[in-house]
C-alpha cells in the first residue's frame, strides 16, 4: 500500500508541490520549498521524496542538521536507489561535524540498516579521496566494482567512474562505466561517458561501438558524432592497437595501411563531413578535416577543407579567431607549396617532417609521438603507455636537447613540445629527431621510430650553442646562459622607465609575478632558462567588460607617451615594447572573490597592492605586498624549491573567465581607430603594433 501511495503522490503531485519543490531547488528559495513541501506531505508523508525535502528544509532554512540527517536517514530507507539523497546526508555531516564524522556514520546507517550497504561504501570511497586517502580511495572504489552482481542504479556507477578519473584510475572507470550500461542500456549519458572513457585509455573500437550505438538509436547530438570522429581519428593516426585491463595495457601493431585503419579514416572523414552539412557553426571541425586529410597525403581536399575552415571563420567574433586565422592561412599556404600550385618564398614553406622507415624488428611499443610543421615552428606531441614516466627525452641526430615533462593526469600520459622557428634554423639542412624514455624509443607515424627534418634554411650552431650553456625553454625557445645576463639586465632597465611613466599615468606601480617574481623573491636572480619578464597591476576593473575598458584607457595612454604596445595571439592584454625589449604586463582583477591574472588566484586585492619595494640583480622594483601568499597560490606549497618542468593547469571554468577578460576581433579593430586617432593628435606616439610576434611565446 505504501508503495502504491507512493506512486500516486508522485504522479497527482507531478504538475503541484514536487514541480514547485523543483523551481525552489533550482534557485534555492527555501521558504517556498517549505510551502510546497507541506502541501506535499499533507497528500502523502511518508513519501521518500516528500520526506527528502523535508530534510532540506531542515538543514537549509532552518540549520537543523540533526533532523536534516534524520530525515535523509528516513528517505533513503523508503527508495534505496535514490544516490542524490545519500550524498546530501553526507554533505550535511560534513558541513556539521567534518569527515571523521561521515566514517562513523555511514558504519552506524549500515549497522542500522538504513539503505543500501554499497551505497554507503561509496561514500565511504568518497570521504577517503576527500581527506587524502587516495590510496583507500581507490581500493574501495574497486572493491565495490568487483562485487558481482551488484545494482546500484546509473548514478553511482556514474559518480564512482569520475572518482577513479580524478583519481587517474582509469581503467576501473572504464569498468564502473560498463556496469552503468549494463543496468540501463538506454542511458545516454552513461554510455556517452563509456565510449568516451574507452577512448581516452586507446580502446577506440571499442569505444566506436557504442558511439555507433548511440547514432543509430536516434541520438540526435552532434557532439556525439563529434566525439566519435575523434576517436576514429585517433585510431587512424596510431600505429597499433591498445587493450587495456584493470592492471595493464597491451599494444597489437599495424598500418594505415591495413583495413581497420582505413575504416576507421573513412568513419572520421564520413562523420566530419555530415558535421559541416548540418550545422555552419561547426567551425574547427572544418580545419579538423584538412589536418585529417594532409596527414592521409591527400592534399586537394586538404586545401578545400582549410579554405572552408577560414571561409567560416570569418564570421565568428572571439578571442581565438586572432591565431587561428595565422595558424590556419598557413596550413592552407603549406599545402598549396606542397602541391606545387602557390609557391611562396617563405622559407618554412620548404621545410618537412616525415616519419623515417619502419624498423625491421621492431621494439616494444612504450608510447607513441607526432611532430607538425605550424605557424610558429615544429610541434611535437604525443603520450607514453607507462604511468611511472614523469618525462620523455627529445634527441636531433642522437644529442639530447631538451627533457620534456608528462602531464600524468590521463591513463596514456600526455606531453607536448614546440620547437619555435628561431630554434630551427640552427639545425642542421636534414635531421633526425627521436622520442626516448631511457635506451628505449616512442613510435612516430607508421611505427616508425625517428623523424626526418628536412629544413633548408637551417643554419646550424644548435649543437654548439647548447654545449656552451644555452637551453631550448619551456616554451621551445633557445635561451640565454648565464653569461648572457647582459640581456636580463636591460629589462630591468627597461622596467624602471616603464614604471615611472606607468605610475605618472596610473598612480599604481607595475609589480614583478610569475616567474620573474619567483626567481627575484626566492633565488634573489632571474631563473635559468627563464627570457621573459612578467610584471601587472592591480585593474580597477571587477569584471571582465570592466577589466577591458581599463586596460584599453591604459594601453592608449601608454601609446600617447611613446610606447608601443601589442596583444597575445589569443587576445590577452598586453605587451610593452621599448628599445628591442618587451614587457609582459599581466593586468589582474578581482572578481567572484578571487584575484585573476594568467590563471584565478585564491588570494585578494591586499595581496596584490600596496606594493613593496625591494632590490633585485642591482635595480629596485615592485614586488606584491604578500609575495609568499600569491606565489604558494601560483606554484603550490612547494613554490620554495625548484621545479624545471611547472606547467599551468586551469579548470573549463577559469578559462572561460578569462577568455572574457580578452579583446574579440571587433574590440581589436576599434583599439586600432581610436590609436590611429591619437597619433594623428600626437606625433611622437607610440603604435599598437598588432600581435606578440609568433616566435615570442613568453606570454603563458
Amino acid at each position: 500500500m505504501a508503495a502504491q501511495s507512493s506512486f500516486f503522490v508522485r504522479k497527482l503531485l507531478r504538475g503541484g508541490p514536487l514541480r514547485i519543490g523543483t523551481i525552489a531547488l533550482r534557485r534555492q528559495w527555501w521558504s517556498l520549498l517549505e510551502v510546497s513541501t507541506r502541501w506535499a506531505q499533507s497528500v502523502d508523508p511518508d513519501a521518500g521524496i516528500v520526506v527528502f525535502r523535508r530534510g532540506l528544509v531542515a538543514e537549509k532554512k532552518a540549520g537543523d542538521f540533526d533532523a536534516a540527517t534524520a530525515l535523509y536517514l528516513r528517505a533513503v530507507q523508503t527508495e534505496p536507489y535514490q544516490f542524490p539523497w545519500y550524498r546530501q546526508f553526507a554533505e550535511a555531516v560534513r558541513v556539521s561535524a567534518g569527515i571523521e564524522a561521515q566514517l562513523t556514520a555511514y558504519d552506524d546507517a549500515v549497522k542500522q540498516g538504513m539503505g543500501l550497504p554499497a551505497m554507503w561504501d561509496v561514500l565511504r570511497a568518497s570521504a577517503y579521496e576527500a581527506s587524502g586517502r587516495n590510496e583507500e580511495a581507490i581500493a574501495e572504489y574497486r572493491r565495490i566494482i568487483a562485487m558481482p552482481g551488484l545494482r546500484l542504479g546509473v548514478a553511482p556507477w556514474m559518480y564512482i567512474a569520475g572518482a577513479c578519473e580524478r583519481l587517474l584510475d582509469h581503467p576501473a572507470g572504464v569498468r564502473a562505466l560498463q556496469i552503468a550500461v549494463r543496468e540501463d542500456g538506454d542511458d545516454v549519458s552513461a554510455r556517452r561517458a563509456l565510449a568516451a572513457a574507452l577512448g581516452g585509455i586507446g580502446e577506440w573500437e571499442e569505444a566506436e561501438k557504442h558511439y555507433r550505438t548511440l547514432v543509430d538509436n536516434g541520438q540526435p547530438n552532434l557532439a556525439v558524432r563529434y566525439s566519435w570522429a575523434i576517436n576514429a581519428e585517433r585510431e587512424y593516426r596510431t600505429p597499433f592497437q591498445l587493450h587495456t585491463d584493470l592492471e595493464s595495457s597491451s599494444t597489437v601493431p599495424r598500418d594505415r595501411s591495413e583495413g581497420r585503419a582505413k575504416e576507421a579514416f573513412n568513419t572520421a572523414v564520413s562523420l566530419m563531413h555530415h558535421l559541416l552539412d548540418a550545422s555552419p557553426h561547426r567551425i574547427r571541425t572544418a580545419h579538423r578535416l584538412g589536418r585529417l586529410y594532409e596527414a592521409a597525403g591527400m592534399l586537394q581536399e586538404a586545401a578545400s577543407a582549410y579554405t572552408e575552415g577560414l571561409r567560416r571563420l570569418a564570421s565568428i567574433d572571439e578571442a581565438w579567431v586572432h591565431k587561428a586565422v595565422i595558424d590556419w592561412q598557413f596550413r592552407l599556404d603549406y599545402v598549396k607549396h606542397q602541391m606545387s600550385t602557390s609557391l611562396s618564398d617563405d622559407v618554412r614553406m620548404a621545410r618537412t617532417v616525415i616519419p623515417g622507415p619502419q624498423p625491421e624488428h621492431p621494439h616494444k611499443v612504450i608510447g607513441f609521438y607526432e611532430g607538425h610543421l605550424i605557424n610558429r615552428g615544429l610541434s611535437i606531441s604525443g603520450f607514453v603507455l607507462n604511468r611511472d614516466v614523469d618525462s620523455v627525452e627529445l634527441q636531433i641526430d642522437g644529442v639530447r636537447v631538451k627533457e620534456v615533462v608528462v602531464d600524468a593526469r590521463s591513463w596514456m600520459p600526455g606531453f607536448k613540445f614546440l620547437i619555435t622557428n628561431d630554434t630551427l634554423r640552427l639545425l642542421n639542412p636534414q635531421s633526425q629527431l627521436t622520442i626516448g624514455v631511457g635506451a628505449e624509443r616512442l613510435q612516430t607515424q607508421g611505427g616508425a621510430e625517428y623523424l626526418r627534418l628536412d629544413v633548408p634554411d637551417g643554419e646550424g650552431g644548435l649543437f654548439d650553442r647548447l654545449s656552451s650553456g644555452a637551453s631550448i625553454s619551456k616554451k621551445g625557445v633557445l635561451s640565454r646562459s648565464r653569461s648572457g645576463a647582459d640581456h636580463r639586465l636591460r629589462y630591468l632597465d627597461v622596467y624602471g622607465r616603464v614604471n615611472r611613466d606607468f605610475r605618472d599615468l596610473t598612480g599604481r606601480n607595475l609589480v614583478l609575478l610569475y616567474g620573474t617574481l619567483l626567481g627575484c623573491y626566492r633565488d634573489g636572480r632571474f631563473i635559468d632558462g627563464d627570457d621573459d619578464f612578467d610584471i601587472g597591476f592591480m585593474s580597477d576593473g571587477t569584471d571582465p567588460d570592466s577589466l577591458k575598458k581599463d586596460c584599453l584607457r591604459i594601453m592608449l595612454g601608454l601609446i600617447d607617451r611613446g610606447y608601443d604596445v601589442s596583444l597575445a595571439l589569443d587576445g590577452r592584454m598586453f605587451k610593452i615594447h621599448l628599445d628591442g625589449m618587451t614587457l609582459d604586463v599581466n593586468p589582474l582583477w578581482f572578481f567572484e572573490d578571487r584575484v585573476w591574472g594568467f590563471q584565478g588566484h585564491a588570494i585578494t586585492p591586499d595581496a596584490i597592492e600596496p606594493s613593496i619595494e625591494m632590490e633585485f640583480e642591482g635595480s629596485v622594483v615592485h614586488i606584491p605586498a604578500n609575495s609568499e601568499a600569491l606565489l604558494a597560490d601560483n606554484y603550490g606549497p612547494t613554490w620554495r624549491k625548484p621545479e624545471p618542468g611547472f606547467r599551468y593547469y586551469r579548470s573549463d571554468h577559469d578559462l572561460k573567465v578569462l577568455q572574457r577578460g580578452r579583446l574579440v576581433p571587433s574590440e581589436v579593430r576599434a583599439l586600432r581607430t581610436r590609436v590611429a586617432k591619437v597619433r594623428r593628435a600626437n606625433p611622437s606616439a607610440g603604435d599598437f603594433v598588432g600581435f606578440s610576434d609568433p616566435e615570442d611565446l613568453a606570454f603563458g
